[in-house]
């Protein structure tokens, strides 16, 4: 809801009432996203979710915040589901982003997910793309990958393949 409402100030300031634009942020700003993303519907372009330590796996069996078990009967249906699915969520990972450091969260939970940040946004991200070719919804994710790069939000943003997770593979912005 804030999230929009922001955008929707913005956008009355610049006198653009249709401005287009897109969310990104780094670790923890990356897992905010896809907690977003998994519950409230925006008009953005992309939301872009860096190297997020944890994801909302789309699947009843994680209890939340890793899963969308243990909710509220009205967030665990198949709407919720695919609306999820449906959003132009990124996955942008560090292919170097593989050490557990002191902010990884590293319980039997998170540690389900996957070792590490890079593990857990891939096993996140082949979930979401199983569950929907399984029911047929349709699927705007995306998976981006920076070559070389570990958990640092300054060569993430830098980096060559942050154009791609914002604006897709044919972007040249």
């Amino acid at each position: 809801e804030y999230v929009n409402r922001i955008a929707q100030e913005i956008r009355q300031r610049e006198g653009r009432i249709n401005m287009p634009y897109s969310l990104i942020g780094h670790s923890g700003g990356g897992q905010f996203l896809v907690r977003l993303a998994a519950f409230v519907q925006t008009d953005a372009q992309r939301i872009v979710a860096a190297n997020p330590g944890t994801h909302t796996f789309a699947t009843l069996s994680a209890e939340f915040p890793y899963g969308f078990g243990g909710l509220p009967a009205e967030l665990q249906t198949d709407d919720v589901l695919q609306a999820y699915l449906a959003q132009p969520l990124t996955i942008y990972l560090g292919e170097k982003d593989i050490t557990r450091d002191e902010y990884l969260d590293v319980k039997p939970a998170a540690d389900a997910q996957g070792p590490f940040r890079l593990a857990r946004g891939k096993n996140a991200f082949d979930t979401a793309k199983k569950l929907a070719a399984e029911r047929n919804w349709p699927f705007h994710w995306q998976l981006v990958v920076a070559e070389g790069v570990e958990h640092d939000h300054e060569k993430m943003f830098n980096h060559p393949a942050c154009t791609e997770a914002l604006f897709g593979p044919t972007a040249t912005h």
